[in-house]
């Protein structure tokens, strides 16, 4: 065999060990960096731009122990039952998530829960809607916009949304709270509400400040002592505190505030129709 023929024997020869080497070192570097990729979670967007040939044996690991939580914003009139019924968990559980819950609920609190798509429909199902107050402005049977004496406090707030808590001095220097439903970013409420707190919050009396409110018979804030007089045959008039009261007959249950007017006090407490000009407009309608 020639002496060439040697020399080309010997440099394949080389060659092929160099290359067999050479892949030896890729694939261990290879398998490192994906043994890497796997151990910090890389995404295989960033692993397929670096190595394209690794994407079908990267797996991404997946924590399957990990839960997805939401959380629930406490509104007025929720319970710590309501809201565990709400996402369909049990009350042990919820108190576990909210350590310190068992010593009552505030307004706004924020509480942990887990959530599941089924669940965030659920709670959005079961969710009370925010009454609208403007819906149905009419006055009939001492009820408005579902609203009447003695309904419970905690079913007002849960309610309505515009509404504002406000704490007034009586004129014997103890105070007393209002509650009042506004429309919109009027600095006047529409309704206020006072409530009556001997036992349970419940609601004490209506007063409607607003004219888009009426009764059934048409009568709203800004209408005349003459149009009482026209939708009304028997009234009764009080003078209370400040302020002139007109009193229907028990079945309308309302009772008209009149705007202030000069009129002589009298200690019997008897006023009559003469003593009230026609033009004097209501003020408010109590409930």
């Amino acid at each position: 065999m020639s002496m060439k023929t040697n020399v080309f024997i010997l440099f394949i020869a080389l060659a092929t060990v160099i290359f067999s080497c050479n892949k030896d070192f890729l694939d261990e570097k290879e398998e490192e960096q994906l043994t890497s990729a796997k151990k910090v979670l890389v995404e295989e967007e960033d692993c397929e731009e670096e190595m394209p040939e690794c994407i079908d044996s990267v797996t991404t690991a997946v924590d399957k122990e990990k839960e997805e939580w939401g959380f629930h914003t406490v509104e007025a009139g929720e319970s710590m039952y309501v809201i565990s019924r709400l996402y369909e968990m049990s009350l042990d559980a919820l108190l576990a998530l909210n350590p310190g819950i068992e010593n009552g609920l505030q307004v706004g609190q924020k509480l942990k829960i887990p959530i599941s798509d089924a669940a965030k429909k659920i709670a959005e199902k079961m969710k009370p809607a925010k009454r609208n107050v403007f819906s149905n402005p009419f006055i009939g049977n001492g009820v408005v916009c579902g609203l009447k004496r003695n309904m419970p406090m905690s079913k007002v707030l849960a309610q309505f949304k515009d509404i504002k808590k406000n704490t007034f001095l009586d004129d014997e220097g103890g105070s007393y709270k209002i509650y009042g439903i506004y429309n919109g970013k009027s600095e006047k409420p529409s309704i206020q509400i006072v409530p009556d707190c001997n036992g349970e919050c419940v609601i004490g009396q209506i007063l409607i400040l607003d004219p888009l409110f009426k009764t059934k018979k048409g009568l709203r804030v800004g209408s005349t002592f003459a149009d009482i007089m026209k939708a009304h045959d028997e009234i009764r008039i009080s003078h209370q505190g400040r302020a002139i009261m007109i009193y229907t007959k028990k079945l309308d249950k309302v009772a008209f505030m009149l705007s202030n007017f000069s009129i002589e006090w009298r200690p019997n407490g008897e006023y009559f129709v003469k003593d009230i000009p026609d033009d004097v407009s209501i003020a408010g309608i109590y409930l």
